[in-house]
């Protein structure tokens, strides 16, 4: 391998793990939108109340939410690659399969937030209700996706020293507290 190849190696290992950093502030960012959500048990009209209250925050979520999707196809399909690359084809597998249910529940839930906050929450308490529950119903899924990814993510990564191994260990650590989700 020469000097060029592995300097190029390591600029490219940076730009990963920064498009990661961002993927990770952006989604956080993006899901802080609606503020401190109702529970799912509370009266209609309170749910609706408060997407009305955080209208503009729902809608700069999701602006920052669909950004931070962005960034977490581009790392996560980078990791693929590499994964793959490397010979663990199930692990990159199961990268990619955990970062389609992701990426589709956060992209749900970004336009159903911007939905109540824009329309229905004024109009009507009982769909806002409706579908506010939905979200919080569909996280046994969201946990499922974001398990395979990170345990796809961290075993290749153990084996093949694809990532640090304080990455690997807390990506490890990550994908088994998810995985409580999918008992939620």
């Amino acid at each position: 391998m020469t000097r060029a190849r592995t300097c190029d190696g390591a600029t490219t290992d940076r730009v990963l793990a920064a498009i990661g950093v961002l993927a990770a502030v952006f989604t956080l960012v993006g899901l802080s939108g609606v503020g401190d959500a109702p529970a799912p048990q509370a009266q209609a009209s309170s749910i609706a109340d408060h997407f009305q209250a955080v209208r503009s925050d729902a809608f700069i979520g999701a602006v920052f939410g669909m950004v931070g999707v962005a960034a977490m196809t581009t790392f996560a399909l980078g990791l693929g690659l590499r994964l793959g690359r490397r010979g663990e084809r199930a692990a990159a597998l199961a990268v990619r399969a955990g970062l389609a249910v992701v990426v589709a529940y956060l992209l749900a839930i970004h336009v159903v937030y911007a939905t109540l906050s824009y329309a229905v929450a004024a109009t009507s308490d009982d769909v806002t209700k409706g579908m506010f529950v939905a979200t919080i119903l569909a996280v046994p899924v969201f946990g499922l996706g974001v398990a395979t990814l990170l345990v796809g993510s961290a075993v290749a990564s153990w084996r093949e020293v694809v990532m640090p191994r304080w990455w690997s260990i807390t990506t490890c650590a990550a994908a088994t507290l998810s995985s409580i989700a999918m008992f939620s």
